[in-house]
């Protein structure tokens, strides 16, 4: 001990500079930690999607009654069956950091950062009646609204794409055409059924409209999303059932 230092004075120095470096570890290591953990997550979360889908397209190869168990770590996330969709879904929203919106595609799988997408329901192109409206960072998308699933109506696909909005230019496009065709069939682009709002009215990654389809050819759905982030409108068509 020093000399002239009290035992008391060198006991409070000792406790002052332990608590201080307890206190150091929980200001900078806890969020290293923390962000470390997060991170963990979100890459099991895409592990675990991989495996997913890559039994999913074996068992789909096998043919009727194959069957695979299929053990998951999950530590932290939320994990959806979406049946509008046809798809699995992984949430996750990290505490410790931001993440800037964006796309990114690999193989069937889509990771998407960001909540700045949301699906709207008024009258975009000024024409007296409401659309479905798609809206990012970056674009508007109109898609017709009509029918419902208690009262099909007759829809063209030729023209459930209304109009696309630029919105850093503001210029608005009307497309001439956003027919759908089951192949190359043109009676497969017209007949009767619906279109709805997904998840209306709530920012989330993503913003969608379902139109269900009833044709003389086939039925089936197409599903309009725009993602956070994203300058492109994906179409998808799902759930086909030949007659």
């Amino acid at each position: 001990m020093l000399k002239g230092v009290s035992p008391l004075i060198a006991y409070v120095m000792v406790i002052l500079i332990v608590f201080s470096g307890i206190s150091l570890v929980l200001l900078f290591g806890m969020p290293l930690i923390e962000r470390a953990r997060e991170s963990s997550i979100v890459n099991e979360g895409l592990e675990n999607l991989k495996l997913l889908s890559k039994n999913i397209e074996e068992v789909a190869t096998e043919g009727i009654g194959s069957l695979r168990s299929i053990p998951l770590k999950v530590t932290g996330g939320e994990y959806k069956i979406n049946e509008k969709t046809n798809s699995i879904e992984f949430y996750y929203s990290p505490k410790t950091y931001s993440v800037e919106p964006g796309f990114l595609k690999e193989d069937n799988i889509i990771l998407i950062s960001g909540s700045n997408a949301i699906a709207k329901e008024y009258d975009l192109d000024n024409d007296g009646e409401n659309e479905i409206v798609l809206e990012n960072e970056f674009l508007k998308v109109g898609i017709l609204k009509k029918g419902s699933k208690e009262n099909y109506d007759f829809i063209n696909t030729s023209k459930l794409i209304k109009i696309i909005n630029f919105k850093a230019k503001g210029i608005d496009l009307i497309p001439s055409d956003s027919s759908i065709f089951i192949d190359d069939r043109e009676d497969s682009s017209y007949g009767y059924g619906y279109s709805e709002t997904l998840n209306l009215g709530k920012s989330s990654t993503k913003a969608e409209a379902l139109v269900h389809l009833n044709t003389s050819y086939a039925d089936y759905d197409i599903l309009y999303t725009l993602y956070a982030g994203a300058d492109f409108l994906l179409i998808k068509v799902l759930k086909i059932a030949y007659k």
